[in-house]
Formats: structure tokens, C-alpha cells, sequence
């Protein structure tokens, strides 16, 4: 009796057990030659897929407890979703917990490319890629805790590329290639904690390149590049507190550049018209200058 007693224990021990780690996922395919492929190691983690279009290709795997992610690819009534692929890492190479990926790739988009790595705790990332876009490519990298990332390719976007790279805690980026925006390459790299980045190329924005670069804790940087082509625009913040600003709209073939090595050193851009150059290095702290140039 006490033999069997204790083995009755024993199951309902392991069965929690197996009940409180397990893994959860749901794949739901409708349409031709879809791919879908989901490798999950850990306790908890949640994982959903869905494909309604033709001949995609979706990948998660996730290492590590409590993650979340989900996929979608799918038509809608603006047309199909085409020869898209989705990645999703999560914990590959370190063990990662509580942290979103959402990848969405729908409503006309075609031969596009979204991929989300996350290592660390409580990092959100998500992704767009619909309304007319073609031959995207989106890439988000987040390691630490806290990081927050957005990406959005849409409204006839095509042929663009967005990244980002977060290193430390509690950073903030948000890119949009929108509105009729093609070529366009837009980056940013922040190392530290809570740093702030944002670009926009959009409305007719062809060809543009942005840079974003922070290095130290509570920087703030924004770039956007409307109607006009072939314009550039870099920032690089090394310290705290520093806050640039860059505009280029109505005009083409416009050079912008911001350097600051310090610390709450403030520098502004705005450049309207063709073929402007700005540059501004500041070193030290409390700095601050602000550039208009029209034409």
C-alpha cells in the first residue's frame, strides 16, 4: 500500500512538472508550398504561426522560459502574401526569458524578409511588412533587458532595409519606410541604456541613407528623409544625455552629419532644397547648435 501510494505521488509531482513547463505551439497553413519550422527548448514558451498565402517560409526557435512569438503571413483584400520569409530566434547561443517577437507579413507583400534575435529578458520586438511591399528587408538584433524595437515596411515599400542593434537595457528604436519609399537603407546601433532612436523615410523617399549610433545611457536621436532622393543623414553619440535632431525633406542629394563626444550636448538639422552639406562635431557638454539650410 505504501508502495503504491508513493508512486502515485510520484505522478502527480512529474505530471505538474510537465504540465507547468510545457511548450506551446499552433500552425496553421492554408495556400501552396508553405514552410514552417518551430524548435522550442525551455519551459513555457509560446509560439503560433499562421500562413494563408503561397510558397513562404517561417522559422522560430526559442531556448530559454516564457517567450512569445508569433508569425503571420497571409493575404488580405489588397492581394497575397509571396515568397515572404520570417525568422525568429530567441536564446539561440545564451538562454533567453519573457521576451515578444511579432513578425507580420501581409496584404500584398511579396519576396520579403523579416528577422528578429533576441538573447537576454523582456525584450519586445515587432515587425511589418504589407500594403504593396516588395523585396524588403528587416533585421532587429536585441541583447539585454528591456529593449524595445519596431519596424514598418508598407504602403508601396520596396526594395528598402532596416536594422537594428540593441545592446544593454531598456532601449528604445523605431524605423518606418512608408508611403511610396524605395532603395532606402536606414540603421541604428545603440550600446548602453535607455537610448532613444527613430527614422523615417517616407513619401516619396527614394534612394536615402540614414545612420544612427549611440553609445552611453539616455541619448535621443530622430532622422527623417521625405520626398527627396539620395540624401544622408548620420548621427553618432558617444556619452549621456545628448540630443540630435536631423530633417531633410523637399530635396535631394543633401549631406547631414552630427558628432557628439560628451555629455546633454543638443544639435539640430534641417536642410529643404538640393545639394546641402552640414556637419557639426561637439565635444564636451552642454553644446548646443542648430542648422537651417534652404534653397
Amino acid at each position: 500500500m505504501k508502495k503504491n501510494l508513493f508512486f502515485a505521488a510520484a505522478f502527480v509531482l512529474v505530471s505538474g512538472a510537465a504540465f507547468a513547463q510545457g511548450n506551446q505551439n499552433i500552425v496553421t497553413q492554408t495556400g501552396t508550398a508553405n514552410e514552417a519550422t518551430v524548435s522550442q527548448t525551455g519551459a513555457a514558451n509560446v509560439s503560433e504561426i499562421i500562413q494563408t498565402g503561397n510558397l513562404n517560409t517561417a522559422e522560430i526557435e526559442q531556448i530559454g522560459d516564457d517567450n512569445i512569438a508569433y508569425q503571420t503571413q497571409a493575404g488580405g483584400v489588397n492581394g497575397g502574401a509571396e515568397g515572404n520569409i520570417a525568422l525568429i530566434e530567441q536564446g539561440v547561443g545564451a538562454a533567453a526569458s519573457n521576451n515578444y517577437a511579432e513578425q507580420s507579413q501581409q496584404d500584398n507583400s511579396y519576396d520579403n524578409l523579416v528577422s528578429i534575435s533576441q538573447t537576454g529578458s523582456e525584450n519586445a520586438a515587432f515587425q511589418y511588412q504589407g500594403l504593396g511591399s516588395w523585396d524588403n528587408v528587416a533585421v532587429t538584433s536585441q541583447a539585454g533587458v528591456g529593449n524595445d524595437a519596431q519596424q514598418y515596411q508598407s504602403n508601396l515599400s520596396q526594395q528598402n532595409i532596416l536594422s537594428i542593434e540593441q545592446t544593454g537595457d531598456r532601449n528604445i528604436a523605431g524605423q518606418e519606410q512608408t508611403d511610396r519609399s524605395a532603395f532606402n537603407v536606414a540603421g541604428i546601433v545603440q550600446t548602453g541604456n535607455r537610448n532613444q532612436a527613430s527614422q523615417q523615410q517616407f513619401l516619396d523617399a527614394y534612394e536615402n541613407i540614414a545612420e544612427i549610433t549611440q553609445s552611453g545611457d539616455r541619448n535621443y536621436a530622430e532622422q527623417q528623409q521625405a520626398i527627396g532622393e539620395s540624401n544622408i543623414a548620420t548621427a553618432v553619440q558617444t556619452g549621456n544625455g545628448n540630443y540630435t535632431e536631423q530633417f531633410q525633406q523637399y530635396g535631394d542629394m543633401n549631406n547631414a552629419s552630427i558628432t557628439q563626444t560628451g555629455n546633454t550636448n543638443y544639435a539640430g538639422q534641417l536642410q529643404s532644397g538640393d545639394s546641402h552639406r552640414s556637419t557639426v562635431t561637439q565635444t564636451g557638454n552642454g553644446n548646443s547648435v542648430l542648422s537651417l539650410q534652404y534653397n
